[in-house]
């Protein structure tokens, strides 16, 4: 990716955010904070965005809260590749599978094309075409109203249709986990659908990247339980390895470095 590449694609991300952290656009993207911040002057100077205090805003006064799906999967795609490689052997035959519609579970859709006894729910209408194509797995399309900008289905109708099924396995993501709030995410919708896979599934596997640790968004998911595992790309600090074990949450970490 180019810097000019890259400047639009943070352009679009301050859009649908409103306002972001150099921290984070740094996380997203995979570069330096440096590069980040020189960025943030270049798009300022043209009039794109204003500069705050360690971060952003947008000069839009119209924006929407989810980031579009394309730029979510072209951000952190090491990571993400990492988390689908752990979760991978997770994976037994005739397992029943919820997969959400975030661009982590999409990667892992992408490492399920081999297999062919195994049943994928999901709501995401990128995952269902990737699974159809190229893959003998049984797929189930959640239907709803389809959201353009996160490439899914979505609504009352899609969370209703959830609990027409049970699963054996969730793997689904949030955009911020923290040990005070536990999951949360941005798009209350979202929220609900993944909530319903959760109550409907044996176990729940939280592929979360390292970036979001610590972080608190608007709508509520739930609280890591028992039957939660946590995937992440990296170890994580000592504190949350605690918080884990005094929760009975298991965590699984990939090493990015290997």
């Amino acid at each position: 990716m180019t810097a000019n590449e890259r400047r639009a694609k943070i352009l679009d991300y301050v859009r649908h955010c409103t306002s972001v952290s150099i921290q984070e656009l740094s996380g997203f993207f995979d570069v330096s904070e440096e590069s980040i911040r020189r960025d943030l002057v270049i798009l300022e100077k043209n009039g794109k965005i204003k500069r705050t205090f360690g971060g952003a805003i947008s000069l839009e006064s119209h924006v929407r809260t989810s980031v579009p799906f394309e730029l979510r999967c072209g951000a952190k795609k090491a990571a993400k590749r990492c988390i689908a490689e752990k979760c991978v052997p997770l994976i037994k035959s005739a397992d029943i599978i919820f997969l959400d519609c975030s661009s982590t579970s999409y990667y892992l859709a992408q490492r399920l094309i081999d297999f062919k006894d195994i049943t994928v729910i999901t709501n995401s209408v990128a995952i269902a075409n990737l699974i159809q194509t190229e893959s003998q797995v049984d797929v189930i399309v959640l239907g709803g109203r389809f959201d353009r900008n996160l490439f899914c289905y979505t609504g009352m109708d899609t969370v209703r249709a959830i609990s027409s099924f049970k699963a054996t396995k969730a793997f689904i993501s949030c955009s911020g986990i923290s040990m005070d709030s536990g999951l949360t995410d941005s798009d209350e919708m979202q929220c609900e659908i993944r909530r319903a896979m959760i109550e409907n599934s044996l176990q729940a596997f939280h592929i979360v990247d390292y970036t979001k640790f610590g972080k608190i968004r608007l709508y509520p998911v739930g609280q890591l339980t028992e039957k939660s595992t946590v995937i992440c790309e990296s170890v994580l600090p000592e504190e949350w390895q605690e918080y884990f074990e005094v929760m009975h949450v298991a965590s699984i970490y990939g090493d990015l470095t290997s």
